[in-house]
């Protein structure tokens, strides 16, 4: 079975002959390894063709269906981390201790594919038509989409879009969006190069994966978009959810407004202020700056927390009298005091200039202006005495100082208002406790905790609260607010020691210290499946969010019958078997470590 002579492995096309697709460009070549190779059949139906995409839970090919003579895309689950790919017949092997995980993402995978399936009449989703399970793994077939991504659109037009080209190409996808995330399934990996502007100017979302594709510190390698991936994707602990596609789908509408990427999430947590240019924002509505500004808050806590408030912000003017309202709802809470006394002050200035209030003080006027005249009088009979006993005697008269009484010289406080009463103060042992175990400690009931975002420290480790404002030992009133900075650990991190070890270990543990990890392949000697080399050195100290290429080996050593793994081990479940659970993994047999 081949993909037919006439046409172009990638874009299924008929190529004319040439050695170059005049189509797409691509140049006749085989898939690298440990994929399939190009003209592989699979179910006596379907011919894969060129590799698209390979991510931490599988690759995608292009590929075609020999019944409906027609183009298609074919996902396979193959999550190069825990498992291998058997020569001679292209089935996948667990490694040996990564059965449970394997199992457990199997299991989210066809899941997925089978919510994506029903859910084909959406129309910004590429429609799945078909989902087996073969070779070990499984595999979903859709429709190959004829177009380019959004990031060579954005290329070719060499300038940004217009708010209301923007507008039209991106409701559809916030609406799908929406009806996703209302299904129970989140994308994680919204940017330009996995939307496809098709044939008829649509987007269409494409390049669906598990979560555990999506973030840290776990078995696979996670895809990681700098500038497109949000806070809690870098973190191993971090929760995803809609708020993260909210972060991918806002930041890809800045890139298509601005012809420009934004700062990695890392870099814009001590400044978040979006630098719009001034041609672009000055054409844009006050809601639509409102509603990305929300949309792109580093912290999740603080973002908008789902597309369809999102998308009301982005259509609608009241988003920005809404902001409006809550920053006021915060300031009159700060400033209630001297609001209270610029009102008193302000009644008193109302009596005073109304009619009845002039009406009212005309005798208070005359009474000062006679009071005033005998003060004069007395004031110069005071000093006709005071003078001639100068001339009788002057070395007797001494110069006289008043002071005024600190007492009488100041203003007597009002007495409507009585001073708050703090009966409270800011704990110092709240340092150091786990910012998740704030709200469930009943002894810190009396404060309100808003989290204030994360900052690094060298004395708390992460997810500690390293700051308070107040600070510690300020007393407060019930039910104050109290702004909480949680710890992200050293700025620093040490690299371990990774060199030998089995590359899904490497990455979950680079992973939680907080560096980046990309995986290559080397078929030179070695342990299949372990690191060979790596671009940082162990030992030393590098920065949070560093990059770390780790050199993983596929090579397979020779083995012998005795040692080769039984077919149990192998395959997870077939069409023909009960689909296994994550908790209760099949049993396998014993084999020879890779």
């Amino acid at each position: 079975m081949s993909i037919p002579n006439n046409l172009c492995a990638r874009c299924m096309k008929p190529d004319e002959g040439f050695s170059q697709c005049p189509h797409c460009g691509y140049t006749p070549q085989q898939n690298p390894e440990p994929f399939l190779p190009v003209g592989t059949g699979i179910q006596e139906r379907y011919t894969v063709g060129c590799l698209l995409l390979a991510n931490g839970d599988g690759a995608s090919y292009s590929g075609w269906d020999n019944k409906m003579n027609a183009p298609v895309q074919i996902r396979e689950f193959f999550p190069v981390n825990i498992s291998a790919r058997n020569t001679g017949d292209n089935s996948l092997r667990i490694i040996n201790g990564c059965e449970t995980a394997f199992y457990e993402y199997y299991k989210d995978f066809i899941g997925m594919a089978r919510m994506l399936a029903k859910l084909r009449d959406i129309p910004m989703l590429v429609p799945i038509y078909d989902i087996f399970e073969t070779n070990g793994t499984v595999y979903c077939v859709g429709e190959l989409v004829d177009g380019c991504t959004l990031s060579e659109a954005l290329e070719r037009h060499s300038r940004p879009l217009e708010w209301k080209q923007v507008r039209t190409l991106f409701v559809p996808v916030i609406n799908g969006l929406a009806a996703l995330h209302a299904a129970g399934i989140n994308h994680y990996a919204v940017n330009p190069d996995n939307l496809i502007l098709d044939a008829s100017g649509k987007l269409r979302l494409t390049n669906f994966s598990i979560e555990a594709a999506n973030s840290s510190g776990t078995y696979l390698n996670p895809q990681i978009f700098d500038g497109y991936s949000a806070l809690e994707q870098y973190r191993s602990d971090g929760r995803l959810g809609h708020h993260t596609d909210v972060y991918g789908l806002a930041s890809t509408i800045y890139t298509a407004l601005t012809g420009t990427v934004l700062p990695d999430v890392l870099q814009r947590m001590n400044n978040e202020t979006l630098n719009f240019p001034l041609e672009v924002s000055s054409q844009l509505p006050p809601n639509v700056l409102s509603a990305l500004n929300k949309a792109l808050k580093v912290h999740p806590e603080m973002r908008t927390n789902s597309v369809d408030v999102f998308k009301q912000e982005l259509t609608s003017s009241t988003a920005v009298n809404g902001v409006v309202k809550e920053y006021e709802k915060e300031q009159a809470q700060l400033d209630r005091e001297s609001a209270r006394r610029r009102m008193v002050e302000e009644e008193q200035d109302y009596y005073d200039e109304s009619p009845v209030g002039r009406k009212s003080n005309i005798g208070l006027y005359i009474a000062c202006g006679v009071l005033g005249l005998l003060l004069l009088i007395a004031i110069a009979v005071l000093a006709v005495v005071l003078g001639g006993r100068s001339r009788e005697n002057p070395s007797s008269v001494e110069p006289v100082s008043i002071e005024m009484s600190s007492e009488l010289s100041s203003e007597p406080e009002s007495s409507s208002e009585s001073a708050p009463e703090f009966n409270f103060a800011v704990p110092y042992d709240i340092m150091g406790v786990n910012y998740s175990d704030l709200t469930d400690n009943m002894q810190w009931a009396y404060m309100r905790f808003v989290f204030d975002g994360y900052v690094f420290s060298d004395t708390f480790d992460e997810g500690r609260v390293v700051e308070t404002t107040p600070s510690p030992g300020t007393l407060i009133e019930e039910g104050e607010t109290v702004h909480i900075k949680v710890s992200l650990g050293p700025r620093m991190r040490e690299m371990p020691k990774v060199v030998g070890k089995k590359a899904y270990q490497a990455a979950a543990t680079l992973s939680q210290l907080g560096f980046v990890v990309v995986i290559e392949e080397d078929a030179a000697q070695g342990n299949y499946g372990e690191v060979i080399g790596s671009d940082l050195t162990a030992g030393r100290e590098y920065e949070y969010g560093t990059h770390v290429t780790l050199t993983v080996s596929t090579y397979e050593k020779p083995v012998s019958s005795s040692q080769q793994p039984s077919s149990s081990s192998q395959q997870p479940p077939s069409s023909q078997q009960p689909e296994p659970s994550s908790e209760t993994p099949p049993e396998t047999s014993p084999t020879a470590e890779e």
